[in-house]
């Protein structure tokens, strides 16, 4: 977990005063960041929850680091990211009176061209996309700005930098795919040159490559990096009652999905009012009837035979949004309504009601499907 610039994650380190606010935070050391006594070299430390502290906690984080660590000379400093300078602008001046030294963002990276954030190695299709482009599980992607989210892809360039713990490269290292900063790419004839092409795309610490590949190498790297089994959840539709959440154990999970036998399980572990919400679990039995009421598992399956839907990801977008309209204007089944109104009387009047989704395929063996819907 390596800033392109650090030599090195030190570890999280807590820090307690006595009014009991509890700081946490990340230190490492910039190799190439000068210090504010002219050395090459700076200790730079970041504070968790990052935009709650009060000024109070990191000048006390400040002054026990300082005191702490023998190696410090000058040369600390906190790290304001940029999502942070807000909250640091409005605590301006009490930085600016302090002893307190900060770096920002572009202050690590100013001179910085490429960096590896996540090595590994991939193959696929290098496009250049836009924010609103939804790019397939076989392309290489080349952002121009850090999209809020991305999808499961082969290989990720940003022209814009990043952080070790950004959202790009969370996904990158949940993945296991590369993940690269480079700062001129849509510039570059190395990289330009194999935009709509097959490419093998590699990362390492030291740097990465971009060379090209060929339909057959692609298919071959894909096909190694799926699940050796078929992996069938369980279901036990036995259970055809709403259950209140403090009537569940967590080997009811497979009744009524991991989220909800998590959550009761929450529930008694001893927690203030309050703390874990209080509701009920809808058993699968209920989607299922709901599925053969409108013959909608003869919809899925065939969608799942249909080998344009298995290769297309265009024709997968459209078929899916079919079927969540499908399921949209469908009937539900008189029983069910009546089951749900039963539930929501036992609430008081006027309560806002929130549903979750809860499924038994979130944490199977080599597979997460948490985030998915």
């Amino acid at each position: 977990n390596t800033h392109p610039n650090h030599a090195g994650f030190f570890d999280s380190v807590t820090i307690t005063n006595l009014t009991n606010w509890v700081v946490r935070g990340t230190i490492f050391f910039n190799v190439n960041t000068t210090a504010s006594d002219g050395d090459l070299g700076l200790f730079t430390y970041e504070l968790y929850p990052n935009n709650s502290w009060p000024f109070s906690a990191t000048d006390l984080a400040y002054s026990m680091l300082a005191a702490n660590m023998p190696i410090i000379n000058d040369n600390l400093a906190q790290y304001i990211p940029i999502f942070n300078v807000e909250h640091y602008q409005y605590y301006a001046d009490s930085y600016n009176t302090s002893r307190l030294n900060v770096v920002f963002e572009e202050d690590l990276i100013a001179d910085l061209e490429s960096a590896s954030m996540n090595p590994a190695e991939g193959y696929g299709l290098l496009r250049v996309m836009n924010t609103d482009d939804r790019p397939g599980i076989r392309d290489v992607v080349i952002y121009e700005t850090i999209p809020n989210e991305v999808p499961r892809v082969a290989g990720i360039i940003t022209t814009a930098p990043q952080t070790p713990l950004s959202h790009v490269n969370l996904r990158a290292i949940q993945d296991g795919i590369p993940n690269a900063f480079i700062r001129d790419a849509i510039n570059n004839t190395k990289i330009t040159n194999l935009i709509d092409t097959y490419v093998h795309y590699t990362v390492t610490k030291q740097g990465w490559k971009l060379e090209p590949a060929t339909l057959v190498e692609v298919n071959t790297h894909h096909a190694a990096s799926r699940p050796v089994g078929i992996q069938i959840p369980e279901r036990d539709l036995s259970v055809t009652s709403i259950k209140p959440l403090d009537k569940i154990r967590f080997n009811d999970w497979d009744a009524f999905g991991v989220k909800a036998a998590n959550v009761a399980v929450l529930g008694g572990l001893g927690f203030p009012d309050g703390t874990v919400p209080d509701g009920f679990a809808i058993p699968f039995y209920f989607y299922d009837e709901f599925m053969k009421h409108n013959g909608l598992y003869d919809t899925v399956n065939a969608m799942l035979a249909d080998a344009d839907f298995q290769t297309n990801s265009d024709t997968r977008e459209l078929k899916l949004k079919e079927l969540r309209k499908a399921i949209k204007d469908a009937e539900t089944p008189a029983w069910i309504i009546t089951k749900l109104e039963k539930m929501h009387a036992k609430f008081p009047a006027d309560t806002s009601l929130r549903y979750r989704s809860s499924t038994s395929n979130e944490d199977l063996p080599s597979f997460s499907g948490a985030g998915l819907y």
